[in-house]
């Protein structure tokens, strides 16, 4: 991860091929740059290089680290950051974890995986877990979540 934000940075697939080199390098398998934003209404512009110096549009994992570097370097304290990359626009949380109440008694943890539109529920009774895995649904409107698995294992 490279802030360019604060510095100018030029690399060029040469460049990313050396750094991404394991035996002469740092050695990786993407090497990602956080620019200044390109295109309106994003907060920040995200690019992703492979090892071999090509551009690509997303890396899932990248985007994870992307909102977390954002998050330590202090750079944005937003709970939802609009970035764009080659691809368009991609919409990143770095607080991904919500816990429940009811009546002030714990209810559940939702874990919500904006780079896959899923959320877990995870519901802890006694000694028991349960996990439901969901989907996001907007009809009308509406939003409400489909259920597609759940589990139930002692802890």
């Amino acid at each position: 991860m490279i802030d360019a934000i604060k510095q100018t940075i030029e690399l060029t697939p040469d460049d990313i091929r050396r750094i991404a080199n394991r035996h002469f390098g740092i050695g990786c398998d993407q090497l990602l740059l956080i620019e200044r934003p390109r295109l309106a209404n994003t907060d920040f512009h995200y690019r992703i290089f492979n090892a071999d110096g090509a551009e690509v549009e997303a890396c899932g994992n990248g985007a994870r680290c992307f909102a977390y570097f954002i998050r330590e370097k202090s750079l944005s304290y937003k709970n939802i950051i609009t970035v764009g990359t080659m691809a368009g626009r991609i919409t990143l949380s770095p607080l991904n974890i919500l816990c429940f109440f009811i009546n002030n008694e714990f209810a559940g943890i939702l874990l919500v995986c904006s780079f896959t539109n899923t959320c877990i529920w995870l519901q802890i009774t006694g000694d028991r877990i349960a996990s439901t895995a969901l989907i996001p649904l907007k009809s009308d409107g509406v939003l409400g979540l489909l259920a597609i698995g759940s589990c139930d294992s002692k802890r």
